[in-house]
């Protein structure tokens, strides 16, 4: 929603997104870059002040040229660098390319998948956020436009890592919570295979934080809940759960070489970073059961 507001005798211009009934988050905006209606959703592109390019669908925003790497950094890696050699990658939604641009990070990586819903966010993120999608041009990348719920339908055994980075949980996205998806998650891994996915903020959200924690728990036999920080974020606090019937858990000297000869470039993430997900603040171990 935009509130058009005047301070000291100037129009001004502000980006809204409502997180509960009593608490919202804006953004001042320097100029709308792009707006439309596509098959699915709404699509915002606009310029704020302290966030940069900003996407936005069905006006939560999604991402920011500011801070996104705070979140896809920590979506992937983990996962990425807990696999002592992925080479297949499929990541679900994701269409701005953040993830992609992660994935392609790790020299060990052959193939990576990308079913994304709406083919429009892809085309709107090439064109106003090339720091994210110039991912999409490298040769390693083959995109699927389709769902990526009846892609699972037709894949058995195929990768090393599922990344889901799906919006919050309505409309479409509804289905990519639930122990069927995340089942059809499990088959398409290799052995020793890793997924994860978003699950939203657990400081508002908690419901959803452990109702997908719950679910992922229910398909593989080892499950990890981590968190980042994502200042645009609801709440500025997200969430993470890692599953697979492989082991989860990684020592320091292993990620430090892993990191060294992948030649990660990052912002956020670091095997000290890395080594700390295993811990969570009491408020989370009790939400999850884990005291």
């Amino acid at each position: 929603m935009v509130i058009p507001e005047a301070k000291e005798g100037k129009a001004e211009i502000w980006y809204t997104e409502y997180h509960t009934d009593d608490l919202k988050l804006s953004l001042r905006v320097k100029r709308f870059l792009h707006t439309e209606l596509s098959r699915f959703q709404r699509i915002d592109v606009f310029e704020s002040h302290e966030f940069g390019v900003t996407l936005a669908l069905d006006s939560r925003i999604q991402t920011t040229e500011r801070d996104e790497f705070c979140y896809h950094e920590m979506l992937v890696h983990p996962a990425m660098m807990t696999h002592p050699n992925p080479e297949r990658v499929l990541i679900i939604g994701g269409g701005d390319g953040g993830a992609a641009r992660e994935v392609l990070k790790h020299p060990t990586v052959k193939r990576v998948v990308q079913v994304e819903l709406d083919e429009r966010v892809v085309e709107v993120s090439k064109k106003y956020m090339p720091f994210l999608s110039a991912s999409f041009s490298d040769p390693r990348h083959q995109l699927v436009i389709g769902d990526g719920f009846d892609y699972l339908e037709n894949v058995t055994s195929e990768f090393d890592v599922v990344i889901v980075d799906s919006t919050d949980p309505i409309g479409e996205a509804k289905k990519l919570f639930t122990s069927e998806f995340y089942s059809g998650v499990k088959d398409s891994l290799r052995e020793g295979g890793i997924a994860v996915g978003q699950a939203e903020t657990p400081f508002l959200y908690p419901t959803i934080t452990k109702g997908l924690y719950e679910v992922v728990k229910q398909v593989f036999s080892n499950v990890k809940l981590y968190l980042t920080f994502v200042p645009s974020y609801q709440s500025g606090m997200w969430s993470f759960v890692m599953g697979s019937d492989g082991k989860l858990e990684v020592d320091r000297a292993t990620l430090e070489a892993r990191y060294r000869e992948r030649g990660l470039q990052t912002k956020f993430y670091n095997p000290g970073v890395h080594l700390g997900l295993s811990e969570l603040p009491n408020f989370l171990k009790s939400l999850l059961g884990l005291e």
